[in-house]
């Protein structure tokens, strides 16, 4: 039995908006998609000659069955590959469930690179894709660990320099959003706000000094509570002197951004207590 330890990056969405649905029933993106240093840790032993699959994890929400997607990742791979070995996968879970923070995606990815080296898979950018998006559709982002660029409407696919030293606060109200129930929730709202409208045009490369400014997500207002939590924290970050608020993706965790540690640890300290779920990261590119 081997046992292989791998991390498993949270991701926050810098930008991220709904272009349309298309005619399959998903929706194209556009985002810019950046790791940053809160991790799951996957601790996987390889089991020969078998195809069992079993999950154990710290926290009780992760379900333990057919449903878990370490489990559709792992029998995808036995079944596409011929690999004969089953896995033992302890999840040991920091990224919040329900936060978009990438969590689930993070995990699959992170199955997915063992799958790939320890089975000299020697899997393609085009194969990463393809398998990856069977199981979500950013799996094969969360994959790479870097900063990236997506425009599904033009088949973009582009690794940016992430600017560098930034501090991220992470603050997650008490609601948890699935992405599912955002989607559906967008779909039926439609709708076309202020915010919406003032959805910024990114300029390559991305840097230092127009990063902040480029903050934008299309689900802030899509439920009530988020929005209102948003305007809350807008005000929050201008008292507090961060840089920039948005929220992770599709809801419900929010970060603020700052180049100044000393204002991401009195940040910290403003949130701690008043939030269930607070914690520092940063912004990385992890190599492969």
């Amino acid at each position: 039995m081997k046992r292989i330890i791998n991390k498993a990056p949270a991701k926050i969405n810098l930008m991220l908006d709904v272009q349309q649905r298309t005619f399959n029933g998903f929706h194209a993106l556009e985002t810019l998609m950046a790791p940053i240093t809160l991790c799951d840790t996957l601790f996987i032993d390889i089991i020969d000659d078998s195809d069992i699959i079993v999950i154990e994890s710290n926290d009780l929400q992760v379900p333990k069955d057919h449903t878990n997607i370490l489990y559709r990742c792992g029998r995808l791979f036995q079944r596409e590959f011929k690999i004969d070995c089953g896995f033992h996968i302890y999840l040991e879970k920091m990224i919040p469930i329900g936060s978009g923070l990438g969590g689930e995606s993070a995990d699959a990815a992170s199955f997915m690179r063992v799958l790939n080296s320890a089975f000299n898979l020697n899997l393609s950018q085009e194969q990463i894709f393809y398998y990856g998006r069977l199981l979500s559709w950013d799996v094969p982002i969360c994959y790479y660990n870097r900063c990236v660029y997506i425009n599904d409407l033009h088949s973009i696919f582009q690794f940016v320099n992430c600017p560098s030293q930034r501090y991220i606060l992470l603050v997650k109200p008490d609601i948890d959003v699935s992405t599912k129930e955002a989607f559906i929730k967008f779909d039926e709202n439609l709708y076309l706000d202020f915010y919406c409208k003032r959805k910024p045009q990114y300029s390559f490369p991305i840097n230092d000094a127009n990063i902040e400014h480029s903050l934008y997500n299309c689900f802030v207002n899509v439920f009530p509570s988020l929005s209102t939590e948003f305007e809350k924290l807008r005000v929050l970050c201008r008292d507090l002197k961060f840089t920039g608020v948005s929220m992770t993706g599709t809801g419900s965790c929010f970060f603020f951004l700052t180049d100044d540690l000393s204002v991401l640890e009195n940040g910290y300290c403003y949130f701690k207590n008043k939030y269930s779920f607070v914690a520092k990261a940063s912004i990385v590119e992890l190599e492969e």
